[in-house]
């Protein structure tokens, strides 16, 4: 094969000085200056790049510009025709164009007529010496139109193959340097044009002729698309007029029998004619026998089917088959994955004269090897693709799984820590509720006995009329008006305490039943009012110019049967995500509770559930909002809008769980941000235990 690297090797020794030192001494040093420029600069161009009837174009005018030249052609020849074509033309003024007599091609026959006599041959073509020459062309216009010139036709070939022809034409006789001059540019020329044809060579290789084909298999793993690209472009690179991919298949009975899956064609109307030939079956001499063994994972050593002429084919079976599959030639090669399966592919023509070439028969098995491997390539990947689906079955199922046991495990914390914290309230309220009620309980005599004490003294102020002065320094020292006054006062002040004390207890044992199980009757509003009451510090916000504003906006509403301490959790859950929402809210930061009897429950959540009685909840706040975009994963377990440190994601998750899992009832949140957010719960009056 011809290389780059080897024609400018050949090219450098032809243009050797060493190989043209035989014609130098018989001219003058300007001509063989000028004669070894012109060889170089052919070499030059001729090593060029772009393409090569570009570089054969600037060549004959190089020569012209050297040689004086009235014209120059370039013909090459034809393998397959056996005719010279023109290459490449250069005209100097009107010139002799023998191209326009030549029609730009010329049979080998018409260049034999150039020789003249006194010539010296030159195998079939001749180089004319010193005389001026007419053209003999058959043409009664070439030969009345005809002038006295010089001329020379070189032959170009390699290793014995013809490859065109050099004429060039000038005015004045050519010398011997210019004739072996020339001579050395022929050889040149040659070794271009024989490198373009080694070229062309490679290209016509399976590997190159198929290369855009086997990237449009490769693309892709399907196995349907990988099929219909292959008789896609294999219908155009071998330029058939069918191409078809068959499934070679056993029936009932053990024979091959073949399926069309896929084809392409020129003529679509005949698809059909085609599919049903095939599914009728192949005449035995047409079946290929290597679609029998089912032992191979190559196509490279298995036979393939080559025929043409199948409509005058003598028998009479074939010819009948043939005609009804609308085909005159038929190529099949064998193609076996290396998972057993087997296929071929088809090419058909239904012209008279198609002859399947050697080359068209390489590139065919090529392309077999190539679809066996895709083939196969798709089937794993669809297996893969199988195992894909049942491991992400799998995983999903886990995911799920290990998502419950996350929900239970986090419930379980939560409840565990809720229920301790109702322990610990529950001792706490025990323990002060002793001492308090203790002082409650004295304060009314305390009251009682100051009240008497204040009057007797009184009494000793109006009917003492010599106070004695150390009484009255006394009095004097220890305020004894102010302390009148003021003493009735703390003790209110001591009674509200003591209430206050007394109210806190009562919310605390209030807010301990959380670790109850069982379903009662409650008034959800007093755990509401309990849930305010340990949120107070929060609500107050102490170190801040505004409080948080409470709205009671309740209305009347029955008990409620329902797990009672669950429902404070999620009071307190969704109250101090409210709380949390204020934080940056400096002026009228206001939180806005409702409750009422609603008739039918309300499709506050879009679902369509049977209609009956219960209680609306609604929680709202005036905060920052909710991005509209996470609102619907407001309840998704550990998903929090908080900073990191201040959330954990299980409130809202575990209120959704507590309300509709535990309650059958209904939550949703609607929000807009920088506008606020509301919570609204729906809970039946009454609840079926649905712990367990």
């Amino acid at each position: 094969m011809a290389n780059s690297a080897s024609l400018n090797q050949e090219l450098a020794f032809s243009t050797d000085p060493d190989s043209t030192a035989h014609w130098l001494d018989s001219s003058s040093e300007a001509d063989c200056r000028s004669l070894l420029t012109m060889l170089n600069g052919v070499g030059a161009i001729l090593t060029g790049t772009g393409p090569l009837e570009r570089r054969l174009q600037r060549t004959l005018r190089y020569l012209a510009r050297y040689l004086d030249l009235k014209e120059a052609e370039l013909w090459s020849y034809d393998r397959v025709q056996h005719r010279f074509k023109l290459a490449a033309l250069f005209v100097r003024g009107q010139g002799r164009n023998l191209a326009v007599h030549f029609d730009r091609s010329v049979s080998e026959a018409e260049v034999r007529k150039l020789g003249r006599r006194g010539s010296r041959s030159m195998g079939k073509l001749e180089l004319s010496q010193l005389s001026p020459q007419g053209l003999e062309t058959g043409s009664e216009e070439a030969a009345s139109s005809a002038q006295a010139f010089y001329w020379g036709a070189y032959p170009l070939r390699m290793e014995r193959h013809p490859l065109g022809m050099l004429l060039l034409w000038r005015d004045r006789p050519w010398s011997l340097a210019m004739q072996e001059a020339v001579e050395q540019v022929a050889r040149l020329v040659a070794l271009a044009l024989g490198h373009d044809l080694a070229k062309q060579g490679d290209r016509q290789k399976p590997e190159v002729r198929l290369r855009p084909w086997l990237e449009k298999i490769r693309s892709s793993l399907d196995l349907d698309a990988i099929l219909a690209a292959a008789v896609r472009e294999l219908r155009l690179v071998l330029r058939v007029d069918r191409c078809a991919y068959l499934w070679a298949l056993r029936g009932p009975n053990g024979a091959m029998q073949l399926t069309v899956s896929h084809q392409d064609s020129r003529q679509p109307a005949l698809d059909g004619a085609f599919t049903r030939a095939i599914a009728q079956g192949l005449p035995s001499l047409l079946m290929p026998a290597a679609l029998d063994r089912a032992d191979s994972s190559t196509t490279s050593t298995l036979p393939w089917t080559q025929l043409t002429h199948l409509l005058h084919h003598p028998d009479p079976q074939v010819a009948h088959w043939a005609e009804s599959a609308g085909i005159n030639a038929l190529l099949i090669v064998p193609v076996q994955t290396a998972s057993g399966h087997s296929g071929a592919i088809a090419c058909t023509t239904t012209s008279q004269r198609r002859q399947w070439s050697s080359d068209d028969c390489e590139a065919l098995r090529w392309a077999a090897d190539r679809l066996a491997v895709a083939i196969s390539q798709a089937e794993l990947y669809d297996r893969s693709q199988a195992a894909v689906r049942a491991t992400e079955t799998q995983f999903h199922e886990l995911e799920r799984t290990l998502e419950d046991l996350k929900k239970a495990q986090a419930q379980l914390v939560h409840s565990e820590k809720m229920s301790s914290l109702g322990q610990l309230a529950a001792g706490i309220a025990h323990e002060i509720n002793n001492p308090v009620n203790f002082i409650s309980g004295n304060l009314d005599w305390a009251s009682d006995a100051l009240t008497e004490l204040i009057e007797l003294v009184r009494l000793y102020q109006r009917h003492t009329h010599d106070h004695d002065p150390e009484i009255m320094a006394q009095a004097e020292q220890m305020d004894l008006e102010f302390v009148l006054e003021d003493l009735p006062k703390v003790l209110h002040s001591m009674r509200q305490g003591t209430e206050r004390i007394q109210g806190i207890v009562a919310s605390m044992r209030n807010f301990s039943r959380l670790d109850r199980a069982e379903v009662s009757s409650v008034d959800l509003h007093e755990g509401i009012d309990s849930t305010l009451l340990i949120l107070h510090s929060r609500l107050e916000r102490k170190g801040r110019q505004n409080r948080i504003e409470v709205v009671r906006d309740y209305g009347e509403l029955p008990l409620v049967e329902c797990h009672s301490g669950q429902l404070n959790q999620v009071f307190m859950n969704l109250l101090s995500n409210a709380i949390d929402a204020l934080e940056d809210r400096e002026t009228d930061p206001r939180i806005v509770i409702r409750t009422q009897l609603m008739a039918a429950n309300p499709a506050i959540d879009g679902s369509d559930q049977p209609s009956k009685p219960g209680v609306e909840i609604t929680i709202q706040d005036n905060g920052s909002g909710i991005p509209s975009e996470v609102t619907s994963r407001i309840f998704d377990p550990f998903f929090t809008t908080k900073p990191v440190g201040k959330g954990t994601g299980l409130g809202l998750s575990i209120s959704y769980q507590i309300v509709v899992d535990r309650h059958g009832g209904k939550i949703a949140c609607e929000s807009q941000p920088h506008k606020g957010t509301t919570f609204r719960l729906w809970l039946p009056l009454a609840v079926t235990d649905r712990n367990h």
